[in-house]
């Protein structure tokens, strides 16, 4: 009689614990969740398999879990996005516009339209940066292509909602 242990192929985990609790509408076969907290929580996880492989790795966002099953070449990623309870900024202003490396001078947050007199005989267009008023912004910039021309910065706040428009117009 000859007796053959398989190699498992099972990579699902049979729970992931947040704080010592079931994770909100765990299923084995369900590999994205996202829960709420201001910190790192602490995790646990349920092997499907004894012989599992488990690794684990956090950043202040997400939680990535590495399960591999006992043959090694069969694993699942499960993921859990962590999402702050603080309440998202709404602020879309921003601190300031630098035009070709310098502050602008009359720049200020709640004024939107601004006009710009390069010198004489400018022929490259002007290189604009804006500075960030809150964390969380996000900013696009578009250009004039030329240097008689308007330059438009829109300002998105954090919470994805709120927005400010900063134009800027050149001429020579």
């Amino acid at each position: 009689m000859t007796f053959t242990n398989e190699i498992s192929t099972n990579a699902y985990l049979d729970g992931i614990l947040v704080e010592n609790v079931l994770i909100d509408g765990f299923e084995k076969d369900s590999f994205n969740y996202t829960i709420t907290s201001d910190t790192i929580p602490d995790i646990a996880i349920v092997k499907g398999d004894k012989n599992q492989s488990v690794e684990i790795a956090t950043n202040e966002s997400q939680i990535i879990i590495t399960v591999t099953a006992e043959n090694e070449s069969v694993s699942q990623i499960y993921t859990i996005d962590i999402e702050s309870s603080q309440p998202k900024s709404d602020n879309a202003l921003l601190s300031g516009i630098e035009i070709n490396g310098n502050l602008l001078a009359d720049f200020s947050a709640n004024n939107f339209d601004y006009n710009f007199v390069l010198p004489m005989h400018t022929t490259i267009v002007p290189d604009i940066t804006a500075i960030l008023g809150a964390q969380g912004q996000s900013i696009s910039i578009t250009s004039t292509n030329s240097t008689n021309g308007i330059a438009t910065i829109v300002v998105v706040a954090e919470n994805g909602v709120t927005t400010s428009s900063y134009t800027i117009a050149f001429s020579v």
